[in-house]
Parts: structure tokens; sequence; C-alpha cells
């Protein structure tokens, strides 16, 4: 099959491209970097009927640009904190009966947030390796949902969520 043949593109999940450890931490990274580069062209370019896109692909992981874009449509969403702080984190959890965290760049579920991992040190630790996403727990029956719409992304502001 040729690329100009593919008439139209639906893809579940994306794994990365595939490069062979290298000894060369620089080389890896650049093996990696064109790798991607040129397979987000192709996606790009390819004039085939992409049922989700690269871009929309990526709006998907971005979680607090998804949240921005709730919000800016109008629908309630439980009190969040997206942070790297230690002390916001205490904070938020101290003010809320009951917390879930979640990934900032999505794929992985919600957990109830417990009294041991609130430990400052674990919290300090953590959070040094990557940002978290905290939101009010809401009771009732959990349904993963997706939308597929398509309208403009918010305006951008400096303090999206409160």
């Amino acid at each position: 099959m040729k690329f100009q043949d593919i008439k139209s593109v639906f893809w579940r999940n994306f794994g990365g491209v595939g490069i062979p450890d290298l000894q060369d931490v620089n080389q890896q990274k650049i093996a990696f970097n064109d790798s991607m580069s040129l397979l987000r062209s192709l996606m790009k370019v390819c004039s085939a009927r992409w049922v989700n896109s690269w871009q929309a692909y990526q709006f998907h992981k971005e979680k607090p640009l998804q949240l921005l874009q709730v919000k800016y449509l109008g629908i309630k969403i439980p009190a969040t904190l997206v942070t790297n702080n230690p002390e916001q984190v205490q904070e938020f959890t101290q003010s809320h009966q009951q917390v879930i965290s979640k990934p900032v760049y999505g794929g992985a579920y919600a957990r109830s947030v417990t009294k041991p991992q609130l430990d400052f040190e674990r919290i300090s630790s953590a959070l040094r390796l990557a940002p978290v996403t905290l939101q009010e727990y809401i009771p009732g029956t959990n349904i993963r949902t997706y939308a597929i719409a398509f309208f403009p992304l918010a305006p951008k502001r400096s303090h999206f969520l409160h």
C-alpha cells in the first residue's frame, strides 16, 4: 500500500517509536526526536480523513488543558489543584473531605489519596520528580467518558483552575 492510498485513519493509542537502546544518551535522544518528528510530519501531511488527529490525540493527553476547556464551556468541575508544591498538596487535602490523585498527562486512572501518602517527606520526594493533579472526590458511579467535539480552545488565561 502506498502512503497516498490511505483514505481514513483511526488510532486508539500511541506507544511511541521504537528506538534501540544506545550507549550514548545524546544519540538516543536524537534518534527518538528525529523518528518522532518524521512520524508527526507524516501524520500532519497525510490527506486521509483523520478520525482522531495528532492534535486531538495530544489534547486527549493534556489533562489541565482539558479541564480549562470544560470550564470554558460552562461545565462544573470538582475543586482541582495541579502542583508540585508539597505545602499546597497538604493544604488542599486538608480542605476537602476526600481527594483523588490523577496524572497531569493522561493515561492512568484516578486513585484515592490516603493518609500514609500525605507524609511530607514522601510528598516532597514524589513532587521533585513530577507534578500531580488532585481533585475533590465526588461520590457516585465512576463512568469514564470521551466527548468528540469541534470547538475553539478557550482564551489564554494565566490562572484557569481555582
